[in-house]
C-alpha cells in the first residue's frame, strides 16, 4: 500500500517553505523542473520582457501547486500541477492552454494514476510532444518513478518510460530534458532523444525504442546524494546535478558533465565556497560554451541568499559568480532558463513586494550583467513567483505555484515576451 502519510508530510513542508535553516524542510522541498535551451549571448528585448498572459487552473484547488513545472510547444502552454487531486490525492495533472488567447485546451492525466504519484513534477518539450515525469510511481518498486510522452496537440499517450533499473526511492522522472542527437540544437522529434534523471542515476534514452543509450551514475556515491535530480544537455554531453552531495560539508552539492556518447566523466563541478545545505546543482543551464549551476541556499555577505556560477564547459574553469541581486534570504538560483541568449534566474523567496512573493532576474552580456527585474504581477505572501521557469524562442513562462486565486493558494503561471 502507498505510504500516503509521507506525501502529506512533504506537502505540509512545501506549504511552509521559507526560512532556509531547517535542513529537513529544505531537503523535502527540492523537486524542480527547468526547461533548458542552449544558446549564444544576444541582446535582451529592447523594452524588456512584458507580461502577455496569466494562466490559472480551470478548477483552482488549494495546494495543487499549479505552476510547479512549465513548458511551451508552438502555441501551446503546458503547466504541471503535481499535487492536483483530479485523479486521486496528489496524483498530479498537466494543463494545456492556448498561448495566444489564454484559453484552456485540455487536461492530461497519468495513464495509470495512483495517489501520490506527483505526475507533472517535471516537463520537457520534445519537438511537438510533451514529456511528463512522475517520480513517485510505484509500478516496479516503491517510488521507482516513470515518465510519459504525450502528443502535444491531442494529449494522446505515445510512450511510457519505466525505470531501467527499478529500485525503491529511485525517483526516475524527477527531472526530464530533451537531448538533441547532434550539436545544432534542433528540436524536431526525429532529431531528439530523452534525458531522464532520478535520485540514483540519469539516462539518455532513445526516443524511438525507449531503451537506454547511456546510463550515468554518481562518480562518488555516498547514498542520498540525489544524483540525477536535475539534468541538462550541453552540446552532445550530459550535465547532471546531485545537490545533496556532501563534499566536506553537508549537502553542499555537486554537478557532473559526462560524454554523451559513452558516459565517460568529463568534469566535476563543485561550489567554489561550499556551505551546509547550499544545494549546488539543483538548477542547471548551458549557454555559449558555458554551463550555469546555482546554489540557491549559498551564503552571500553572510546571508543565505543564493548565487549562481558560470563555468567553462570545456575546461571546467570558473568564469563568473552571480550573487543574489536582492541580498535577502531569497532562494536565488532555484530555477534557471535561457531565453534568446538571456540568462533568467528565479528567486522565489524574494520579499520585495510581499513576504516570499518571489522575483525573477534577467542577465545578459559577457560578463553577465543584470538588465531586468521581473516582479510578481499580483504579489501576495508565499506566492513563490519564479520557482519554475521555462523558455521557448523569445517567450518566458514563470511559475508561481502558491499564487493566490480566489483567495486560495492554487498557483498560476505567467507568460512574458
Amino acid at each position: 500500500m502507498r505510504q500516503i502519510p509521507s506525501r502529506t508530510v512533504k506537502k505540509m513542508e512545501l506549504q511552509n517553505l521559507s526560512r532556509l535553516n531547517n535542513p529537513l524542510k529544505t531537503t523535502l522541498a527540492i523537486t524542480l523542473v527547468v526547461v533548458i535551451t542552449s544558446a549564444s549571448f544576444a541582446p535582451v528585448h529592447a523594452t524588456g520582457f512584458q507580461l502577455l498572459r496569466t494562466f490559472v487552473s480551470p478548477s483552482p484547488a488549494n495546494d495543487a501547486f499549479f505552476g510547479w513545472a512549465a513548458s511551451m510547444i508552438g502555441n501551446r502552454i503546458f503547466i504541471g500541477a503535481p499535487f492536483d487531486n483530479t485523479a486521486g490525492s496528489d496524483s498530479g495533472a498537466v494543463y494545456v492552454f492556448n498561448a495566444t488567447t489564454g484559453g484552456f485546451l485540455r487536461t492530461i492525466l497519468s495513464p495509470s494514476p495512483s495517489p501520490g504519484d506527483e505526475f507533472g513534477i517535471s516537463l520537457a518539450a520534445l519537438g511537438s510532444n510533451i514529456l511528463v515525469g512522475a517520480h513517485f510511481v510505484s509500478t516496479q518498486a516503491f517510488d521507482s518513478g516513470a515518465a510519459y510522452l504525450f502528443d502535444g496537440g491531442t494529449g494522446g499517450l505515445i510512450q511510457t518510460f519505466v525505470n531501467p533499473n527499478p529500485a525503491p526511492n529511485a525517483r526516475f522522472g524527477e527531472s526530464v530534458a530533451a537531448m538533441p542527437k547532434n550539436e545544432t540544437g534542433r528540436q524536431s522529434f526525429r532529431d531528439t532523444n530523452i534525458l531522464i534523471g532520478g535520485f540514483t542515476a540519469a539516462y539518455l534514452i532513445d526516443r524511438e525504442t525507449g531503451q537506454p543509450l547511456v546510463t550515468v551514475h554518481d562518480p562518488n556515491p555516498a547514498g542520498g546524494d540525489a544524483f540525477g535530480s536535475s539534468v541538462a544537455a550541453v552540446g552532445g554531453n550530459i550535465l547532471v546535478g546531485a545537490h545533496l552531495t556532501s563534499t566536506g560539508v553537508t549537502a553542499a552539492g555537486a554537478a557532473y558533465l559526462f560524454d554523451g556518447s559513452n558516459g565517460a566523466l568529463l568534469h566535476t563541478f563543485l561550489n567554489p565556497a561550499p556551505v551546509n545545505f547550499g544545494f549546488f546543482g539543483l538548477a542547471l543551464a548551458s549557454i555559449g560554451g558555458n554551463v550555469i549551476i546555482s546554489a540557491h541556499q549559498d551564503l552571500v555577505s553572510g546571508t543565505q541568499a543564493g548565487e549562481a556560477f558560470v563555468f567553462n564547459a570545456t575546461s571546467g574553469a570558473l568564469v563568473q559568480t552571480i550573487p543574489d541581486p536582492g541580498h535577502g534570504i531569497d532562494a536565488f538560483g532555484r530555477s534557471i532558463a535561457i531565453v534568446n541568449g538571456n540568462v533568467v534566474i528565479g528567486a522565489p523567496e524574494d520579499s520585495t513586494t510581499a513576504i516570499n512573493a518571489g522575483t525573477v532576474y534577467v542577465f545578459n552580456g559577457r560578463p553577465l550583467t543584470l538588465v531586468q527585474t521581473i516582479l510578481d504581477p499580483t504579489p501576495a505572501q508565499d506566492d513563490r513567483f519564479g520557482l519554475s521557469l521555462a523558455a521557448s524562442g523569445g517567450a518566458l513562462i514563470i511559475g508561481a505555484p502558491r499564487e493566490k486565486v480566489a483567495s486560495i493558494a492554487a498557483g498560476a503561471a505567467f507568460l512574458f515576451g
